[in-house]
């Protein structure tokens, strides 16, 4: 008869059992579980792991490190003009390789992706003054990010011999 203190448990000396393989698994799993302060620290343990994998934290998004990158992409134009009245058309907005704040603003006031404006970037608004544009100065520009996939933009325009006011919304295609 083998005693269980001489498998290498030598605080059970008084648990025995005989050859019997599935006979001395049971018995070494009874003479385990008779065994409160064991029980304790199975059920501790496990709920300690349960607890650690549950509370992990997410990792949110970093912000962009680029605030020019929060109006980079193709746009839908929503322009409301006092001369035009109201029109859709298509923006497509770049970083400027020249300007290190800049961006460049393609079919702005919807005169051809070949005509830019270059308003500069500061946090999450844009601004231009005094800019020429083909045949027409942007006599002011400004725009604000008002979601993630939105900005606004309000400018004066004029024309050579009439000033435009403008208002825009501009959504992410």
């Amino acid at each position: 008869m083998l005693l269980f203190w001489e498998l290498g448990f030598y605080n059970k000396p008084f648990c025995s059992f005989g050859t019997d393989i599935a006979d001395a698994v049971i018995k070494v799993y009874i003479c385990y579980m008779k065994n409160k302060w064991f029980s304790l620290c199975l059920v501790c343990g496990l709920m300690a792991s349960l607890f650690l994998v549950s509370c992990a934290k997410d990792e949110e998004e970093p912000p962009p490190s680029d605030p020019r990158d929060a109006f980079t992409g193709s746009w839908t134009c929503q322009e409301n003009s006092r001369l035009n009245g109201a029109s859709s058309f298509t923006l497509h907005v770049n970083k400027s390789s020249s300007n290190s704040a800049g961006l460049d603003i393609e079919n702005f006031y919807n005169l051809g992706f070949n005509i830019k404006a270059f308003p500069t970037v500061s946090g999450s608004s844009f601004s231009a003054s005094n800019q020429p544009l083909s045949n027409f100065t942007i006599i002011s520009l400004s725009g604000n990010k008002t979601g993630t996939n939105t900005f606004s933009m309000n400018y004066i325009i004029r024309d050579g011999s009439q000033y435009d006011t403008c208002s825009a919304s501009c959504t992410k295609q």
